[in-house]
């Protein structure tokens, strides 16, 4: 099982430019991803969010093939300031992200056990 930065990471090779059968539907200047736009994978999930030089940055939505999804802030592509994240086995994460990953406040809750650890990452 991948983690949620594991698939970012993965995401972001692909997301460079359009692979064959990537979709991209959205606003662009100069031949790059600029404002609100979504990118549909081939392979399965997509982003639906704003773009600023062809990387994600802004508010948006990933949807992870899967079947986990980030929803919050993006910066140069990466997971960045406050999101929520739902992974496929029903676990969420809500809180601080740093450079893709879980970083400062947030808490986390465990499905299976239904149980929620709140602190810091």
């Amino acid at each position: 099982v991948k983690t949620a930065e594991e698939q970012e990471e993965e995401e972001e090779e692909d997301d460079e430019e359009l692979v064959v059968g990537d979709v991209y539907e959205g606003s662009m200047e100069d031949g790059v991803r600029q404002g609100q736009g979504k990118y549909t994978f081939q392979r399965g999930g997509y982003y639906d969010g704003q773009y600023k030089d062809n990387k994600k940055h802004g508010n948006g939505v990933m949807k992870f093939p899967d079947g986990g999804v980030y929803e919050g802030e993006w910066a140069e592509d990466k997971m960045q300031g406050n999101g929520f994240y739902t992974y496929a086995n029903g676990d969420m994460y809500e809180g601080a992200f740093v450079d893709g990953k879980k970083h400062g406040k947030g808490s986390y809750f465990h499905k299976a056990v239904e149980t929620q650890f709140i602190g810091e990452w």
